[in-house]
């Protein structure tokens, strides 16, 4: 039986690249930008999206004031990452994938998470055409 040699370690660099791959779609969603073509996650695992956020935050952290020039980066929450993996990995079709029941005020709520298409009713543009 071969055992596969492990995978090589993710540079800072390529962790700076999913972190912002990843923020892009945040930022479609806040509307900082209208245009769906986005970079591409394809063969980025969870793993790698949670590792390169680490990464990232871990940097940040050594930054420290009066060194001179320091340079940060937007680093994506857990929740962020989470949904971004969700959205590319489900198929839009509104069925709920899960529900997390809370008590609140003495009455339950069920959020849910499900991927639902919005290309109906948010207007994007990819250079004036519209999605």
């Amino acid at each position: 039986m071969t055992v596969p040699a492990p995978a090589p370690a993710m540079t800072f660099e390529q962790a700076v690249g999913i972190c912002k791959r990843i923020n892009a779609r945040a930022f479609l969603a806040m509307g900082v930008t209208d245009n769906p073509v986005l970079p591409s996650l394809a063969g980025v695992s969870l793993r790698d999206m949670l590792t390169a956020a680490e990464m990232v935050a871990q940097h940040n952290a050594s930054q420290r004031r009066g060194t001179g020039g320091r340079e940060f980066y937007v680093v994506p929450a857990d929740r962020l990452i989470a949904a971004v993996f969700v959205g590319i990995h489900y198929e839009a079709d509104e069925t709920v994938i899960a529900i997390e029941p809370q008590q609140r005020l003495g009455e339950w709520v069920l959020n849910s998470v499900a991927v639902v298409d919005l290309s109906k009713q948010v207007e994007l543009h990819d250079k004036g055409v519209a999605a």
